[in-house]
Order: structure tokens, then sequence, then C-alpha cells
């Protein structure tokens, strides 16, 4: 199982209806102090994705700071790699690091 971070140039509303309609699955709205407010999670048996901002934490710096010109995190988590995702079909950049 591993995790990938994604950055996305839309909002999140717009970003979680896209990756919805690329792999077929549901996102429900949660709200977490921990996330920076407001957050979208959808959940199956091999995959996890969260979309939330790329807010300014406590501390001064972004969430990732190494997409700063991404509003839009979206982490997602398969355990198990057979069926590689096409992040770039779902209008995402990949995190650098």
């Amino acid at each position: 199982m591993r995790t990938l971070a994604f950055g996305s140039r839309d909002d999140m509303d717009t970003t979680q209806r896209r990756i919805a309609a690329a792999l077929g699955v549901t996102f429900a709205l949660h709200d977490s102090f921990f996330f920076g407010g407001d957050y979208y999670l959808a959940k199956s048996d091999h995959l996890r994705i969260s979309v939330q901002r790329n807010f300014v934490e406590d501390d001064g710096d972004l969430t990732r700071p190494e997409l700063p010109e991404h509003q839009v995190v979206v982490y997602i988590t398969q355990k198990n790699d057979d069926s590689p995702l096409d992040a770039a079909a779902m209008g995402l950049d990949p995190s650098p690091s």
C-alpha cells in the first residue's frame, strides 16, 4: 500500500467531480480542523482518495509547499499497484517529492 500526492489547480468541488467521473467513485463531504476545514473523501476496498485544500498551516507553510501553484491537494492510497491511475487524465499534477 502506498499513498501518492497530487496537486490540482481547480477548486475542491471541480476536482472531486472530475475524479469521481474518471474512477466511478463517490465522494462524501467531511469537515476537519486538522485538514483545514471541508474536504472530500472516497473509499473502497482497494482505494482511498482525499481531496483537500493546500492551506497555510500554523507554521506558515502550505500543507504541500512543493505544490505552491495548486490550491487543492489530492491524496490517493491504493492497496495494490496492479491498476495504475492516470492522474493526468484527471487533471492532476504529481507532487515532486
